[in-house]
């Protein structure tokens, strides 16, 4: 869920969540890689799998269809931020290729009074499964702030939905950001 209040930037709140539930056997663990500098490891699994039930309690039939996730960990407590940082931007990214691939609700209502704009509030919504996107890239910006690069394939998508998706792309790519600090609540407090 996003919102944005009287068309100002500093009033956005952003709320993503993903949620996971599930008893899974047969993962593979493809390639662990492990920087010491920074104490981070990062773990790439896959699973082949027939079928799943999405979060709505429906079956999906993913055709046997290999999935691969990236998942990253550290032990040393001052990398926590970094990471958190970096799953914010991977839940960014999902966002953004569910907006592409499904869509999103919008909701505006605005108030004019005396030919001048009283209120403005405006919120998107997503509520969706998402399957088969892959990371292609990650990494973090001077500021420390975190980014993510995910791809998914179209046609694999529209299999596994048995519909096809709008427009004519094969493939969608879409590049999540995450921060360690809020930098949302320092405007507001400049506002005051």
């Amino acid at each position: 869920i996003e919102k944005v209040e009287d068309m100002v930037s500093a009033s956005f709140k952003g709320t993503t969540e993903s949620k996971t539930k599930a008893l899974i056997s047969g993962i593979k663990f493809e390639e662990v890689a492990y920087d010491p500098k920074c104490d981070i490891a990062k773990v790439t699994a896959s699973i082949q799998l027939e079928s799943i039930k999405n979060i709505d309690g429906q079956e999906i039939n993913l055709k046997n269809k290999v999935f691969r996730r990236v998942a990253f960990a550290t032990s040393t407590p001052e990398m926590a931020g970094p990471l958190k940082a970096l799953r914010a931007a991977e839940l960014d990214a999902y966002k953004q290729l569910m907006k592409r691939l499904v869509g999103f609700e919008l909701e505006s209502h605005t108030t004019v009074e005396n030919y001048m704009l009283k209120s403005d509030l405006v919120k998107t919504k997503v509520l969706a499964t998402l399957c088969l996107a892959e990371v292609t890239e990650y990494g973090w910006t001077e500021d420390g702030d975190a980014y993510v690069k995910m791809v998914i394939d179209v046609s694999d998508f529209e299999d596994i939905l048995g519909q096809q998706v709008l427009g004519n792309e094969k493939t969608i790519e879409v590049m999540g950001e995450g921060a360690q600090k809020d930098t949302f609540s320092k405007v507001k407090e400049r506002k005051k």
